[in-house]
């Protein structure tokens, strides 16, 4: 699959090869970095950032520059619409990982604390670490290279208990606001319109 994948995209255009393997790099460098920070309590939100840009964030961007180059559009636009992508790509994970502690396993299809039981940093996790009540009981469990189902029910509590959640929701709305600027120099269109009310969605969907 992979090698039908490459004769495809080989077909196309050195400009599309290059974005997929920029964008293949980045994701496995994201993805080690992230193990380097597996269970370590002592995690920044810079850091969290430069994960999700890797492993998540670099790969919409890939796809959105990807299609715009086929659109023709000038270079200027390709990357201002990889701005945008990038910037809701990195909402769309933040958003993601909120949901790990708040979601409905009948909407999202998957248990709560997933991320906590296998260490992976995320940014409820990271805030409510800093909390001045809860922080240190949540960094325990959260350091812990088997922490039980129990404690991650614990740990769940404890975040939501926070001000944590609320603080995720409000940078994924920053990022969003943030990444609709970049598309200031597209011509207005239904497509546009489109982009638009999905990068709006992914801050409020609870799946």
């Amino acid at each position: 699959m992979f090698a039908q994948g490459f004769r495809l995209m080989g077909a196309t255009s050195r400009e599309i090869v290059n974005f997929v393997v920029e964008a293949a790099a980045h994701m496995g460098s994201g993805e080690f970095n992230q193990k380097d920070f597996e269970h370590k309590g002592k995690v920044t939100e810079s850091d969290y950032m430069d994960i999700i840009d890797g492993k998540t964030a670099k790969l919409i961007e890939c796809a959105a520059k990807c299609g715009a180059a086929l659109a023709a559009v000038d270079i200027g636009e390709i990357d201002a619409i990889g701005h945008f992508a990038n910037r809701t790509g990195m909402a769309f994970q933040i958003i993601d990982d909120t949901l790990d502690v708040i979601g409905d396993k009948g909407k999202t299809g998957k248990d709560t604390g997933n991320d906590i039981y296998e260490g992976k940093p995320t940014l409820p996790t990271i805030y409510a670490m800093d909390d001045p009540v809860d922080g240190s009981r949540i960094r325990e469990i959260f350091e812990k290279e088997r922490p039980t189902r129990e404690e991650v029910t614990e740990a769940i509590s404890l975040i939501r208990d926070t001000d944590s959640v609320s603080r995720c929701l409000i940078k994924a709305k920053e990022i969003v606001d943030d990444a609709l600027h970049y598309l200031d120099c597209i011509p207005d269109s239904d497509y546009k319109a489109s982009i638009i009310g999905l990068a709006e969605y992914i801050v409020s969907r609870d799946r």
